[in-house]
C-alpha cells in the first residue's frame, strides 16, 4: 500500500485484545503510544488523524472488526510483549479480515528482543526496534514516496521482508526524549481509565510519567539491562506535571521509569524541583528501583516531594541467587535500604521472584525469611520467565534448557517453570505460600485495612482477594 500525505493517514496505535480469561488490567495510559502519537502531530500535523486503544481490551471480536471498518484505517501500530504474541496474532486476524488494505506495524518490547523473528512470529508488514517515534515516523513518509528499498535501509529499528527475506537494521534509539514534546495526553486522558482495575492510587485522577529510558545495569532476567540510558529535562517534566494538572485534573503521578533512580544526582534534583515548585502533587514509584540507588538523603527528599510509596527490586533472599543474577546488592544492603525508607515513613514494597535457574529449596527459604523481617508494606512475587533478550535467555537457549519458544508466547503468570527442583505446580504453590505468609500477620492485615479504610480501599481489596483465590495476578 502507498500512503499518500496529500491525503489524511487515518492511524491506530494499539495494545493486542484480550481474552475474557487474562482481565484487562490496564489502568493507566501507555506512555509509549502516547510518546508515538505525539511524534506523529509534531511532524505531520494535520495530514495524521490517531486513535489510541489501550483499554477495554476485551471487547467482543465482532465489535472490534465493525470499529476498524466504520474508521478505514490506513496504518495499525500494535505494541507487543512477547507474553502477548497469542494475543497479538489474534489481533491481526481480525485486522487482515476487516481491514485487509491496512499497512501493520508491530513495535514493542518484543521487536526489540528478537528482532529477527518478530516476523516470523507475527503476520505484519513491518516491525521496529527500540524506540519507535522517528523509525514510525520515517517509515510512513518513506511509504507515501513510494518505499523504495534504499529508503528502507537508512530507517533506524526498521524490520522488513524483501524478496522472501527479513532484513533488521540496527536498533533505534533516541537520543533527545523531548524532542517530540510530551505524549499526546488528548487521546490517552488519565481520567477515562479506571482507578479500581489493579493498585488504587490515593487522589484520582492520577498520571505516569517517565524520566529516563533504558537502563545501564546487569541485571541477567531483564530485557531492558545494559541499555542506553538517556535523561529527559526536568524543567519538562515539571511543565508537563503543570500542564496535567491544569488540563486533566490530575491530582497524583507514578514514574514508570524500569530504573529512574539509577542517576541519583539526577533523581535527587528531580525531588528538589519537586519541593521548590510547590506542587499540590503526591506521587509514587510503582516500577521498583535498585536497592543500591536509595540513600538517607534520597530517602528524605522523597519525602518532603509528596512521594508516598517506593518499590525495591529485591528479587531475593539468597545471596547466591543475587549474585548469579548480577544485581550488584548484598542482603544486608537490603536490610539496611528498607529499614531507612521505612524510618522515613515511605511505604515500601518489594519484588520477589523464584523459580531462577539454579534456585535451592534453601535459597526459597532465605527469600522467606527475608521478606518476613524486612520492614515492608507490600511484596510481589513472580514465578521466573525467560524474558527474551536478557542475558539468561539467551544462556538458557544456547544450552539447551529452553522449551519450545510458543511456551513463553502466553501470559506470564501461565508460563511452566522447569528451571528448579520443583515442579512448575510446587513452585506455584511456593510462591502461593509466600503471599500468605507475608499478607496473613496481624500487623500487615492491620495496615492494609488502615490504608485502604474507604470506598475505593474495600473495593481494591475485594478484587485483590478475589484474584488471589483463582490464582491469578492480583496487581
Amino acid at each position: 500500500m502507498r500512503l499518500l500525505l496529500s491525503d489524511r493517514i487515518n492511524v491506530l496505535l494499539m495494545l493486542p485484545l484480550r481474552g475474557k480469561e487474562s482481565g484487562d488490567f490496564f489502568y493507566v495510559p501507555d506512555l509509549g503510544l502516547g510518546y508515538l502519537a505525539a511524534a506523529l502531530r509534531s511532524r505531520l500535523g494535520e495530514k495524521v488523524k490517531i486513535t489510541i486503544m489501550a483499554k477495554n481490551l476485551q471487547t467482543p471480536e465482532n465489535e472490534f472488526k465493525n470499529f476498524l471498518k466504520k474508521n478505514e484505517f490506513d496504518v495499525i501500530g500494535l505494541k507487543v510483549f512477547s507474553s502477548s504474541i497469542t494475543n497479538a496474532r489474534r489481533t491481526i486476524t481480525l485486522i487482515r479480515g476487516a481491514v485487509p488494505e491496512a499497512v501493520i506495524v508491530a513495535g514493542g518490547p518484543h521487536a526489540t528482543a528478537m528482532p529477527r523473528l518478530i516476523l516470523e512470529h507475527l503476520d505484519a508488514d513491518y516491525a521496529i526496534a527500540g524506540d519507535g517515534e522517528t523509525p514510525f515516523l520515517n517509515l510512513m513518509r518513506c511509504l507515501a514516496g513510494g518505499g523504495a528499498p534504499e529508503e528502507f535501509l537508512r530507517i533506524e529499528g526498521l524490520i522488513w521482508k524483501e524478496n522472501g527475506k527479513i532484513l533488521c537494521n540496527k536498533e533505534a534509539c533516541l537520543e533527545d526524549l523531548d524532542s517530540f514534546g510530551t505524549p499526546s495526553w488528548d487521546l490517552i486522558a488519565p481520567s477515562s481509565f479506571s482507578r479500581y482495575q489493579t493498585r488504587k492510587c490515593r487522589r484520582y485522577p492520577a498520571a505516569p510519567i517517565l524520566l529516563t529510558r533504558g537502563c545501564l545495569n546487569n541485571c541477567t532476567f531483564c530485557g531492558r539491562a545494559n541499555t542506553c540510558f538517556r535523561k529527559r529535562d526536568i524543567g519538562k517534566i515539571i511543565a508537563e506535571l503543570r500542564f496535567l494538572m491544569q488540563s486533566y485534573k490530575v491530582r497524583e503521578f507514578c514514574v514508570c521509569d524500569d530504573n529512574c533512580a539509577y542517576d541519583r544526582k539526577y533523581f535527587t534534583e528531580f525531588c528538589r524541583a519537586l519541593i521548590k515548585e510547590k506542587l499540590d502533587l503526591i506521587w509514587r514509584i510503582p516500577g521498583g528501583i535498585c536497592v543500591n540507588s536509595v540513600n538517607s538523603e534520597l530517602c528524605g527528599l522523597l519525602k518532603r516531594s509528596g512521594c508516598y510509596e517506593v518499590w525495591l527490586g529485591i528479587e531475593s533472599g539468597s545471596q547466591n541467587i543475587l549474585n548469579a543474577m548480577k544485581k550488584g546488592v548484598t542482603v544486608k544492603r537490603v536490610f539496611e535500604v528498607t529499614e531507612i525508607m521505612h524510618a522515613e515513613g515511605l511505604k515500601t514494597g518489594g519484588f520477589f521472584v523464584f523459580g531462577y535457574p539454579g534456585e535451592t529449596d534453601e535459597d526459597r527459604r532465605q527469600t522467606m525469611s527475608l521478606a518476613l523481617k524486612l520492614p515492608l508494606d507490600y511484596v510481589l512475587s513472580c514465578v521466573f520467565y525467560p524474558d527474551p533478550g536478557a542475558e539468561i535467555f539467551k544462556t538458557l537457549q544456547n544450552s539447551g534448557r529452553m522449551e519450545r519458544l510458543d511456551e513463553l508466547f502466553c501470559s506470564s503468570n501461565q508460563y511452566l517453570n522447569r528451571f528448579t527442583n520443583l515442579s512448575p505446580k510446587g513452585l506455584m504453590g511456593f510462591q502461593h505460600k509466600f503471599s500468605l505468609r507475608f499478607y496473613g500477620r496481624p500487623k500487615v492485615i492491620l495496615n492494609l485495612i488502615r490504608e485502604y479504610f474507604s470506598f475505593a480501599g474495600i473495593i481494591y481489596l475485594f478484587r485483590v482477594a478475589v484474584r488471589f483465590v483463582i490464582g491469578a495476578p492480583s496487581w
